[in-house]
């Protein structure tokens, strides 16, 4: 594990409670900016094997919301791009809807970066559309 990864750990276990041990690091998507505070994210994706009781930090999570996989990459999960108004300022941005929550701007984008990439690793995903 790289010390970069090791460092996203320490974020995650201080935002969700995400420990070393719960997650196997698969590598890095490509860095992400925030709308809201023009924050640079370098995320990575991880895999956790089991249920994983989250820990939210309130001043720095709103919420979880688990996506099953198979939902993820089917085809009525799309990326649609939309305008969506957060503390009196409206922001144009990619969104997901799952079980009714939107998932939108940094966070959208991270997922429409993931999805690309397994589109171009695996043709098997481009069938599925």
């Amino acid at each position: 594990m790289t010390d970069q990864s090791k460092r996203r750990l320490f974020e995650s276990h201080e935002e969700i409670g995400l420990c070393e041990g719960d997650v196997e690091i698969l590598g890095r998507i490509d860095d992400t900016v925030t709308l809201e505070s023009s924050f640079v994210v370098h995320p990575f994706v991880g895999l956790i094997y089991s249920p994983h009781d989250f820990v939210i930090s309130k001043g720095e999570v709103e919420k979880i919301i688990t996506v099953p996989w198979e939902s993820l990459i089917a085809s009525n999960m799309k990326q649609k791009t939309r305008e969506v108004e957060r503390e009196g300022v409206i922001y144009e941005t990619p969104t997901y809807e799952y079980n009714g929550d939107l998932i939108w701007g940094a966070t959208a984008k991270m997922m429409d970066n993931f999805l690309d990439i397994l589109k171009r690793k695996s043709p098997l995903l481009e069938q599925e559309k």
